[in-house]
């Protein structure tokens, strides 16, 4: 049943006249008939031409009455197409401009029970990752039922009460509640899928964002003056209002990526952001009350907001730059991760890592190798954080602290990373992945794939770098541990266009070849399960030809360009080199001057 409201039209369950589903006026992009379909008439909404079929036999009532409601009570005109479509042009443009092949091929797929209005019980879905979309499909046809840009999606809430329940919010304001039995496996293949597609916003919290204590749309980026507002209500919370409501006010209003205005302009009475941004970290540390009692949301809302904070240039370089940050920071974490709870635990590495790689943009990377010989000066840390992992690696659970711990190896130990690492430092960390290296081959059967590849690049540094017996006691665990199989499946016969799937395949070769390279055993077994002509071809001195070559996926940044480029901006002109030169003169002759003028009036005032 169809109702026309004076914002929207809104669909109603006919037995209980509970709203299944609205589309309001400013969202409609356009409506069309269905010529081949009685009554039948297409709303195109959801800012990528998605297409809505309803049919009535007052189809032209209801569309005439929208019009007249959206141009009356909201002030906006909807476009009607002049010439009607077909029920074949709306099966093949349904889902509008991800339509393609290309972006309803999943890239992972995860049974989940969805709860909603439109159905009394949990409905029963697959939900599916691709490359820009997140798909719901039906169990029994595999028919595409809802889809969403990876882009639209705002935060990722994981229920602290129930186990299996998830909400996706999206930046239209919406949400969707799902259930999973490996939810947070769901959750880290999804926040690792949404930010690759380049969404950096998204992130994993216990709470709904409350929209009340934002000042503006999700979708929409807020104005400076509403930034540095709530930088100086860190430092200087309002009356009557806990440090708990700021910080929340805060995290609701910044984005997760960092601050937006986080350069000081130029002008006489230009606000100085690096004091704002500094003053809010100090406030962060100082005013952060008892870590072992406060609750579990305020804790986690901290962190969120230390990686909003550090996610700009001067937060970054203020790890190092503020005396005693540093240690706080630490004794944060640890006690953090007394807490024993896998959301705060994920909000404290998630920050972490940002300290570890940059996430801003024209970074120095002489200020990225300061932050991490910081980081990983301290043994105990270390340990603490690598026991944590395994720990939760041998229960099998913990997916999300699983795969940031992963993300923190890698920035640690993986190329091109690895090159800001202090050597001292790199062999330490190495050593001690590489004592509890076994476990590493328990995350190649995990679900998740953001997981499997994070396990990937640790197990390619550990061999690679290692000592010779570590090489060769990983080889025999590729075997014993049944990796090497899986990961042959994935080099041989993985196919499709999607770059993460290229990304693994290209991973799991380099893995087969460093697990197979002077190791008689794993050769042996290669010439029971291949053909003994495929493997005399691998002998073969002959170049592989051009078009055959494969992109370079795993090595993504230039650490020799960006630091050559950052040298280049920072050279000064020989003009100015000499401008500075005479203005050091004309301070000195300045210094001389008042030093003399000043020790005899000093004297007169002594006889005197």
């Amino acid at each position: 049943m169809l109702e026309v409201t004076a914002c929207s039209l809104d669909q109603l369950d006919p037995a209980t006249n509970v709203i299944l589903a609205s589309y309001n006026y400013k969202d409609i992009e356009g409506m069309a008939e269905v010529k081949d379909y009685p009554g039948g008439f297409v709303i195109v909404a959801g800012g990528f031409g998605r297409m809505h079929l309803f049919t009535s036999p007052n189809s032209s009532e209801i569309r005439q009455k929208m019009l007249e409601s959206a141009c009356t009570f909201v002030g906006i005109g909807i476009k009607v197409l002049k010439e009607p479509i077909t029920e074949i042009e709306f099966a093949s443009q349904r889902l509008g401009k991800f339509s393609g092949d290309e972006h309803v091929t999943s890239v992972s797929e995860f049974t989940v029970h969805k709860i909603s209005p439109r159905h009394k019980d949990p409905a029963r879905r697959t939900l599916c990752l691709t490359e820009t979309c997140l798909l719901e499909r039906d169990p029994q046809t595999y028919t595409v039922c809802t889809l969403r840009p990876l882009a639209d999606i705002f935060a990722l809430v994981r229920s602290r009460e129930n186990p299996q329940l998830f909400v996706v919010e999206y930046i239209s304001g919406e949400t969707r509640t799902y259930m999973a039995t490996d939810r947070d496996s769901l959750l880290a293949s999804l926040l690792d899928g949404v930010r690759a597609s380049g969404n950096r916003d998204v992130h994993v919290k216990m709470t709904m964002t409350p929209k009340g204590k934002r000042l503006g749309p999700l979708g929409c980026p807020l104005e400076e003056e509403t930034e540095s507002s709530h930088l100086k209500f860190l430092q200087f919370p309002p009356l009557k209002r806990s440090f708990s409501e700021v910080v929340e006010r805060f995290n609701a209003n910044i984005p997760y990526s960092g601050l937006l205005y986080s350069v000081t302009q130029d002008g006489l009475f230009a606000e100085n952001k690096e004091k704002l941004i500094t003053g809010a970290l100090q406030s962060l540390v100082q005013k952060e009350g008892d870590q072992t009692s406060i609750t579990l949301p305020e804790l986690e809302g901290q962190f969120h907001a230390l990686r909003r904070l550090v996610a700009s240039k001067i937060g970054f370089s203020a790890f190092t730059a503020m005396p005693g940050f540093r240690e706080s920071v630490g004794k944060k974490v640890v006690k953090a991760l007394k807490r024993e709870n896998d959301g705060v635990t994920h909000a404290a590495i998630d920050m972490v890592c940002a300290l570890m790689h940059p996430m801003h943009d024209n970074y120095d990377l002489r200020q990225e190798q300061l932050n991490k010989s910081s980081l990983l000066s301290t043994n105990k840390f270390l340990e603490s954080l690598l026991d944590m992992w395994i720990g939760l690696v041998s229960h099998g659970t913990g997916a999300l602290v699983v795969s940031a711990m992963l993300d923190f190896l890698t920035f640690a130990l993986c190329v091109p990373y690895s090159e800001t690492t202090d050597g001292k430092h790199f062999d330490t960390l190495l050593e001690m992945v590489a004592d509890r290296g076994r476990s590493l081959f328990r995350l190649f059967q995990h679900p998740s794939l953001a997981v499997v590849k994070g396990a990937g690049l640790v197990m390619r540094a550990v061999i690679e770098e290692g000592e010779v017996e570590v090489s060769a006691r990983m080889q025999d665990l590729a075997l014993a541990e049944g990796a090497l199989p899986r990961h042959l499946l994935t080099a041989l016969f993985t196919q499709g266009l999607d770059g993460r799937l290229l990304t693994h395949r290209q991973l799991s070769r380099h893995l087969v070849g460093l697990w197979v390279t002077g190791h008689p055993t794993t050769m042996g077994l290669l010439k029971r399960i291949m053909p003994s002509g495929l493997l005399s071809y691998l002998d073969s001195e002959e170049s592989v030809p051009s078009s055959n070559l494969e992109q370079e996926r795993l090595n993504t940044r230039d650490n020799l360009k960006m630091a050559q480029d950052h040298a280049s901006k920072n050279r000064k002109g020989p003009q100015w080199v000499a401008i500075e030169r005479q203005l050091r003169v004309v301070e000195k002759h300045v210094e001389v001057s008042e030093a003399g003028f000043i020790e005899p009036l000093c004297l007169s005032f002594h006889f005197k």
